[in-house]
């Protein structure tokens, strides 16, 4: 009867330290839409590419909806697409703010399946308790996120279309990966080839992350396990190597089926995360290009630093531990393992991501894009949810400690900060009073206004994409945009050039001021203007497509 109810009282403690982490991430995810700095950043035009997709399939059914978009150089399909489309058409369903709701929902379901896919990573390699708390997982893994909302810091991980997805994955990919391993079997390696296959083909940036840790625990499990006699060097490696073919046979059904993805006439996949250029930039400027790297990396390494200092002390201290372990000849010491994708998620991947984009003119020198290097916060987390697991002695009722304390200040800061499920910018309210007044439909905007426009409009405004001399966009938007008949009556300055819209409609009937952002309205006795403006970029887009053999 006292072990009964000291087992009731643990679980009792672990819903209640489950509850208030789940709600500290709730918070600060619900102050998002109240915050300008990372609402910026959720509902910006490359957050916002599936919301626009998801317009088309809406208004115009599935396949004609697909037509005639030009894509990321990522596909984007898992989980990104298929966990978008059925929050979005759940959410536009409910009705409550469909385009803001999508985007939350969303961010709690990616990070929970990252956060499910280190449990299932260490299940497999027995790692912790046996099987590790699916609830100390979950608890600590929402209060790192709520404290990655609260700094602003890697809000990739919370978005469609953003490089969070694969992030999000990788962790499965490699459980998958020494499920197989342990103990193989044909279902088992299927399952290999479909996680490589679903990676790649969804973000090429999956090969590298995936492969190069990896590598490095595959040299541990070839060279670092000490042999019994019945073991012999070459029948470990013959078993590393065996264990590859179901990787080695994804990947290149990937590629194969990216290749004929870039021949399809519907979609258009403008650039390539991996063409012909890095050779010949190499070639042109060595010297320029390893500058280039190196400042790229030690601005990478400063940026993050405070994810490097806990990966480094997490594993010196684990191999501390490890040192008073004793391991069986012939076995593999799990927590090695798992210590080698970490290192290798958090310096492989990210240097060969900083030569390959260098040299690929993806990454500008200094420059390196957050969303590129993830790997490095995962392992973060990694290293956390390994501290929470191995430290068995410490009382739940001090974890639990930990998680009110951390509850209390994220709902305190959500509570100053406000929360809101409705984004809606002052630039775009002003716009929308203004279009109101003046009876307007459709305008021209620049590639990072137009998905705000399109998505958060209330009186369902619309823009075009333009580049700065009103050239079309090639890149995240569908042509089918630029068929519609009705004329242009503005111009939101902002990576629009007025001379450019002078040019083509004319003299303003007035510039309208809307917050930091210029509003060029469209004189009415332009209509004409318009009309042959839009003829002529009708006929550019079906020159392009027969240039391209896109033409159908």
């Amino acid at each position: 009867m006292k072990e009964f109810s000291q087992n009731v009282r643990e679980r009792s403690v672990s819903v209640v330290r489950f509850l208030l982490s789940l709600l500290s991430f709730l918070f600060l995810l619900g102050t998002v839409n109240a915050r300008s700095e990372t609402a910026e950043v959720f509902y910006n035009s490359d957050s916002l590419f599936f919301s626009s997709v998801y317009s088309e399939l809406e208004n115009r059914g599935f396949w004609s909806g697909l037509e005639d978009w030009t894509w990321t150089p990522a596909p984007y399909l898992f989980p990104d697409l298929v966990l978008y489309l059925f929050l979005r058409m759940l959410t536009s369903w409910i009705g409550f703010f469909p385009v803001e709701s999508a985007q939350l929902t969303y961010a709690v379901f990616q990070w929970t399946f990252l956060l499910f896919g280190w449990k299932l990573l260490f299940s497999v390699l027995s790692i912790g308790s046996s099987p590790p708390s699916t609830e100390k997982i979950l608890s600590f893994g929402f209060l790192f996120a709520a404290f990655l909302l609260l700094s602003g810091r890697e809000l990739f991980f919370f978005l469609p279309a953003f490089h969070g997805g694969i992030w999000a994955f990788l962790p499965w990919a490699w459980g998958i990966f020494f499920w197989n391993r342990n103990s193989p079997s044909l279902a088992r390696s299927f399952s290999v080839s479909l996680s490589c296959f679903l990676g790649s083909v969804s973000d090429p940036l999956f090969v590298p992350a995936y492969l190069l840790p990896l590598l490095l625990e595959n040299l541990y499990f070839i060279y670092g396990i000490r042999r019994d006699k019945n073991d012999s060097f070459p029948a470990k490696a013959a078993r590393a190597i065996v264990s590859q073919i179901p990787v080695g046979l994804g990947l290149a059904l990937s590629w194969f089926t990216l290749k004929a993805l870039e021949k399809n006439k519907s979609i258009f996949f403008p650039f390539h995360y991996f063409s012909g250029d890095a050779q010949a930039r190499f070639l042109q400027d060595p010297v320029g290009l390893l500058r280039g790297i190196t400042d790229t990396a030690l601005v990478l390494a400063e940026r993050e630093l405070p994810f490097f200092v806990l990966i480094f002390a997490g594993l010196a201290f684990a191999s501390v531990l490890r040192g008073k372990k004793r391991i069986a000849v012939g076995n593999r010491d799990p927590e090695i393992s798992v210590s080698a994708l970490l290192l290798g998620s958090s310096i492989l991947a990210p240097l060969s991501l900083i030569v390959w984009g260098s040299a690929q003119g993806l990454i500008k020198s200094g420059e390196p894009v957050d969303r590129y290097f993830g790997g490095i916060s995962s392992s973060c987390l990694a290293v956390l949810l390994l501290g929470v697991l191995s430290l068995r002695k410490i009382s739940s009722g001090i974890l639990a400690l930990i998680v009110l304390t951390s509850f209390c200040f994220c709902a305190s800061i959500g509570l100053s900060r406000g929360i809101s499920f409705e984004y809606r910018p002052d630039w775009l309210v002003c716009l929308e009073e203004v279009s109101a007044r003046e009876g307007w439909h459709r305008g021209i905007a620049g590639f990072w206004r137009l998905a705000q426009i399109r998505n958060l409009s209330r009186d369902k405004l619309v823009a075009d994409p333009y580049e700065s001399d009103l050239t079309v966009t090639v890149w995240q938007n569908t042509f089918r945009w630029y068929e519609t008949g009705i004329p242009y009556s503005f111009a939101l300055l902002d990576g629009i050039g007025e001379e450019s819209v002078r040019e083509h409609f004319g003299k303003p009937k007035r510039i309208w001021y809307c917050g930091k952002y210029r509003i060029f309205g469209i004189d009415q006795n332009a209509g004409s203007a318009s009309r042959k403006f839009l003829e002529r970029k009708r006929s550019e887009i079906q020159l392009w497509k027969e240039f391209t053999g896109r033409a159908k």
